[in-house]
């Protein structure tokens, strides 16, 4: 990646900072802007079981209209917050509804090679998250972190950590 596209891609994930994405919840056929945030509203509460206040900046659809349902965009007005739906959504395990952090297509690009380097650690038993742009593991007693390589264009382990 080019120094200016990297510095870019910093940017815009900057911006997306606080957002949150839902890919699953169903769309209905007149939807409103409300109709979007009172959905995921409920979600948080009745499957998330997060039931502190949250305050939304602004919770739409993204795209154009078509069959299936759209991503749902929540810009969450406190970091926090965001933060913490995005911790809780391991409670939606075994339902058809996902939950992650917005990120520039470059990032999400990124983070789809190092989710699938996780799910090969995972099934030989490793401990293994993803944290924005890295994979962290817990291999044999040690830490091990892995990033993205674009000139191998492979995820690689670092020898060093930060």
């Amino acid at each position: 990646m080019t120094r200016l596209r990297a510095a870019n891609s910093e940017l815009e994930d900057r911006a997306k900072r606080n957002n949150v994405i839902f890919r699953g919840i169903r769309e209905g056929e007149r939807e409103t802007w409300e109709d979007t945030e009172r959905k995921v509203k409920q979600l948080l509460v009745e499957r998330m079981n997060i039931t502190e206040e949250i305050e939304f900046e602004r919770v739409h659809r993204m795209g154009q209209k078509s069959r299936g349902n759209r991503p749902i965009v929540a810009m969450c007005t406190r970091y926090k917050d965001k933060e913490k739906i995005v911790s809780n959504g391991k409670s939606l395990k075994g339902t058809d509804i996902f939950v992650d952090g917005h990120f520039s297509e470059e990032t999400s690009s990124l983070r789809k090679k190092l989710f699938e380097k996780r799910r090969e650690l995972i099934g030989k038993g490793v401990r293994a998250f993803v944290n924005y742009k890295k994979l962290v593991s817990y291999e044999d007693g040690q830490k091990c972190v892995y990033v993205f390589d674009e000139s191998l264009n492979a995820v690689i382990r670092q020898n060093h950590y930060r």
